[in-house]
């Protein structure tokens, strides 16, 4: 979270998701209680402006409290966060996706590493002209070791 911090700058969009089975031990508290907590924090903190629109829905589907939850947040300084979390998804998914405007950073939870997507320019030709390069993309990646 750290190195995120230090690579989102001016964020457009913001997706979160955390996503898993069902788990027995969290019946009693919410999937926003129990896994979306986290992602509010998260993004409050990216974001650095006040939510001046919040949309939410959630429902029951293993449980007596929600176990599936989406909220979209629309911040003062245009940036818009999509969170979702979810209890009855059969795989086990964290992410976090940000998109500015010069790159889409995404962070893997799970695997622990940041992958920064940056539009390229580059055109090479080489020979006669029959062949050509032509870089599209950068990928850059950060990951624990």
């Amino acid at each position: 979270m750290q190195e995120l911090k230090n690579i989102v700058r001016d964020p457009i969009l913001i997706e979160c998701r955390r996503l898993g089975p069902f788990q027995s031990r969290a019946k009693d508290d919410g999937v926003v209680l129990d896994l979306m907590i986290h992602d509010l924090d998260i993004v409050l903190n990216l974001v650095g402006s006040r939510a001046h629109r919040i949309s939410a829905w959630g429902a029951a589907v293993s449980s007596e409290v929600e176990d599936v939850a989406n909220v979209q947040l629309w911040f003062a300084n245009g940036c818009l966060a999509t969170i979702t979390a979810s209890r009855a998804t059969q795989e086990k998914i964290r992410t976090l996706a940000v998109t500015q405007r010069e790159e889409y950073v995404l962070l893997n939870y799970t695997d622990q590493d940041i992958r920064i997507y940056r539009q390229g320019s580059s055109e090479h030709r080489l020979g006669r002209g029959e062949l050509r390069y032509k870089q599209e993309a950068l990928i850059e990646r950060i990951f624990c070791a």
